[in-house]
């Protein structure tokens, strides 16, 4: 779905468009692009086996240096590790990642689908962690936490219970 077997441009599409969200500010157009865009990653199944999870991450470990016409850096081993702790804590809130893939920003987004709710966290190899809410109508919830683990306890909780409202 998201790697070295699909073009770059699948791949880059879901979080390009968040990035222009985070990089050029808030405008309904981006809102729409956002939604449009994360709407097609779920159609996709749901990642719900560990197997199907540990799959991606190899397939982020083998990432090729040009996997966007060589655009975007590969995450670094730290941002590699951020990740899979934000996915074990997303897990244990039953909250299933809907794609995992690399940034191109250089890091990695998750993201989670349910219904028409949508969350996001990017984790960039400049330590930056985002995190956003949204649905198709009103305006997304954004902001920034931190690589300590009460925040990233609390990010996730924060997605959990607006997927759950």
């Amino acid at each position: 779905m998201i790697f070295s077997a699909m073009p770059p441009q699948v791949i880059t599409a879901p979080l390009a468009c968040i990035v222009q969200r985070f990089t050029y500010g808030p405008s309904d157009e981006h809102y729409r692009t956002i939604f449009d865009s994360v709407q097609t990653s779920a159609r996709s199944e749901t990642w719900s086996s560990n197997e199907r999870i540990a799959e991606k991450f190899a397939s982020l470990e083998n990432l090729r240096a040009d996997w966007n016409a060589g655009e975007s850096e590969t995450p670094n081993p730290v941002t590699k590790l951020q990740a899979r702790l934000i996915v074990e804590e997303l897990l244990s809130k039953q909250l299933s990642p809907t794609a995992i893939m690399p940034s191109v920003e250089g890091g990695i987004g998750i993201t989670i689908v349910r219904g028409e709710r949508r969350g996001s966290i990017e984790i960039l190899n400049s330590g930056e962690m985002v995190a956003a809410t949204y649905e198709s109508s009103g305006d997304p919830d954004v902001w920034e936490f931190e690589s300590e683990k009460q925040s990233i306890i609390d990010t996730v909780e924060k997605i959990s219970v607006y997927m759950s409202a």
